[in-house]
């Protein structure tokens, strides 16, 4: 009982919803037409490479690699290590760290002059790859995806 009132309600309502207008306060019928049209441009969108199409790549992309890391780093750090404690330490910060504090870390990682990944990356002779990772539509999804699990792959369970 407990189960229907806290996640199949909600859920079965929020689809309801999804098929009707709604102004916030009251639910107003659409048509079922409105609601083909609803698919129809969901379905489009997602195969032309829109922003829905990012975020199915970006859920499907950073979930198996949060989990598959988190599940290594997991069997790594239940061995008698001499530093695991502070290598489960390491691997925690990330999570703990406030969203705004790693943005403007890996903003100072893929600044494309002066950032720390480019910078590396002339440093070692390959500054041919140098660029604007954030700026570049092939390789923004991979960094943002990259940042993602870099934050949360301690947070997985051991």
């Amino acid at each position: 009982m407990i189960l229907a009132a806290f996640l199949v309600y909600p859920i079965g309502y929020s689809l309801w919803l999804s098929f009707h207008e709604w102004d916030g306060y009251t639910p107003q019928l659409g048509s079922v037409r409105r609601a083909s049209r609803t698919i129809a441009r969901w379905r489009v969108t997602r195969c032309s490479g829109g922003p829905r199409s990012n975020s199915i790549v970006f859920v499907a992309v950073r979930t198996p690699l949060e989990v598959g890391l988190g599940f290594l780093l997991a069997l790594l750090l239940n061995r008698r290590l001499v530093a695991r404690s502070l290598l489960r330490t390491l691997f925690f910060v990330p999570v703990v760290m406030s969203l705004i504090v790693v943005t403007i870390i890996f903003q100072r990682v893929f600044e494309p002059n002066t950032g720390l990944l480019n910078t590396f990356l002339r440093a070692v002779g390959l500054g041919a790859w140098a660029h604007p990772w954030l700026g570049d539509p092939a390789t923004a999804l991979p960094a943002v995806i990259a940042v993602s699990v870099w934050k949360n792959v301690g947070l997985q369970p051991a």
